[in-house]
């Protein structure tokens, strides 16, 4: 069973990745970008970390970041870090407490995450103003609406793929 969840997680892996290589062959303006791509990165994000156990979810979590950073939708290495603990924070509250009534902590927390942690490094980093404006902006709440947006289609995507289960409701989280 445990290969069978490694394998899940590489394909996951593959479809984030194939998801946020999308900003490169779709034109869409950059905040598109960040609602569309974010929103299906988390829904990958969240299906993870309740189909296939939390190591594969924390390789998931770790990678995609470091993809984006070599696409070129990271502008700085440092964010790198910050993004990969936001996605942490956001598997595994989703693996830990779905179900238990406080789900929507999960973006609530990555987006605080995110937005502190950014804070923290851009005040390490000389970084143009500009730039760490928008570095913020991005690491803000559109990070919270794109991850309730991932939760909800991570619940209809499970709920049309296994219909005789309900991701909503299930209190063990996969291991």
């Amino acid at each position: 069973m445990k290969n069978n969840n490694w394998v899940r997680g590489a394909m996951l892996l593959a479809v984030g990745l194939v998801l946020q290589a999308l900003r490169l062959v779709i034109p869409m303006p950059p905040m598109w970008t960040v609602f569309v791509v974010g929103t299906l990165v988390n829904m990958v994000l969240v299906l993870a970390a309740r189909t296939v156990g939390l190591w594969p979810s924390v390789m998931i979590a770790v990678l995609l970041p470091v993809m984006a950073y070599f696409q070129g939708q990271l502008p700085l290495p440092f964010l790198i870090p910050v993004v990969a603990v936001g996605n942490l924070v956001m598997v595994y509250l989703c693996a830990r407490f779905w179900g238990k009534g406080i789900i929507i902590a999960a973006p609530l927390f990555k987006t605080f995450i995110l937005y502190c942690s950014s804070l923290f490094v851009l005040w390490l980093v000389a970084v143009p103003e500009k730039l760490a404006l928008f570095i913020l902006f991005i690491m803000g709440w559109p990070q919270m609406i794109t991850g309730i947006l991932g939760l909800v289609l991570a619940y209809k995507l499970h709920k049309r793929i296994f219909p005789d289960t309900c991701l909503l409701y299930t209190s063990d989280a996969a291991d």
